[in-house]
This record gives C-alpha cells, sequence and structure tokens, in this order.
C-alpha cells in the first residue's frame, strides 16, 4: 500500500480547491488565526435568553447589506442545570455586527421561548411539526437566484422526532 511521502512535517488542509464542489466567485486563501482578545465575541445571553447557556458557534456568518450575520445554536441554562444530554432541542439564534467583532442578538418576535417573543430565536417552518426544532448542526445559504425572495435564504439542519415518538412511550 503506498502510504505517500515520508515527511518530518506536514500540514494537512481537509479541503483543497478540488474538494469544494462549488468554486464560482470563491478563492481559497488560508491565513494564520489569530486569537482576538475579546474572546469570545459572541457572549452567551442574559438569564432566560435561548442561549443563556451556551452559544453553539457551529452555525454560519454571511457578510450581507454591509452587516455580518451570524445564525447559530443556543442551549438554555435550564437543560444544563437539569442534567440532560445538552441540546435536546437547540434554538437557532440570529446576531448581527457591523465589524465581525461586537455582535448585537436583536429581537425578532418570531418564537415564543420562556412566555414571550422577545428574542432572537429565528422562526423554522417544517411540514413535519416535530422536525421543526433544530437538535444539532445548522448551515445557512443565501440564493439570490431564488424568484421569491422569502425563499433566498435556505436552511440545512439535524432534527429528529421525540424520544418518545421513537421509542413508542
Amino acid at each position: 500500500m503506498d502510504r505517500g511521502p515520508e515527511v518530518d512535517e506536514a500540514v494537512f488542509f481537509s479541503f483543497d480547491d478540488h474538494a469544494i464542489p462549488w468554486r464560482n466567485n470563491l478563492q481559497l486563501t488560508p491565513v494564520t488565526a489569530e486569537k482576538h482578545p475579546a474572546n469570545p465575541v459572541l457572549r452567551r445571553g442574559p438569564e432566560g435568553a435561548p442561549d443563556h447557556g451556551h452559544a453553539i458557534l457551529y452555525g454560519s456568518v454571511m457578510y450581507m447589506d454591509g452587516k455580518f450575520r451570524m445564525w447559530y445554536l443556543g442551549m438554555f441554562e435550564t437543560a444544563i442545570k437539569s442534567g440532560q444530554a445538552p441540546g435536546w432541542w437547540r434554538p437557532m439564534c440570529y446576531a448581527e455586527s457591523d465589524d465581525g467583532i461586537h455582535w448585537t442578538k436583536p429581537k425578532l418576535n418570531l418564537v415564543e421561548f420562556n412566555g414571550n417573543k422577545q428574542n432572537n430565536i429565528c422562526l423554522i417552518k417544517s411540514e413535519v411539526p416535530a422536525l421543526a426544532k433544530v437538535n444539532d448542526f445548522l448551515s445557512v445559504m443565501y440564493d439570490a437566484n431564488d424568484p421569491d425572495p422569502k425563499r433566498r435564504f435556505k436552511c440545512v439542519y439535524i432534527a429528529h422526532p421525540p424520544f418518545a415518538e421513537v421509542h413508542g412511550g
């Protein structure tokens, strides 16, 4: 079996110009990462907020209309304190920033949480109500070519029905 060249030190990229399937208007430019002194730049929310426990940042960030826009998963403190598996339901939240460092979480008034809609949870509609809540992973994309302006944002996420429905009880 060919194991490749013997080297003392190597850098492995899990992506390259050939591994990225869509490359229109895309240029791969690796740069050295630097931790910002204010890290983490997106702080968890205040008590009672949908991201009071954690702000889980494997979501999406886009620069559009002069702002950075972020979609991320929140985790509320009660889920952590009760000892339940982290994030049976992780709300999909939204934040925005002018500079990518100072983030605000606008009140979207879309989804009721803790008795009101004064939060930054995004509304997700699903044909299967049990699957309308994100469980893990999310990725938001913008499709400028969709003829319906209300359908230009697309989202992929992992969800599954409650365990009681899966296990029959």
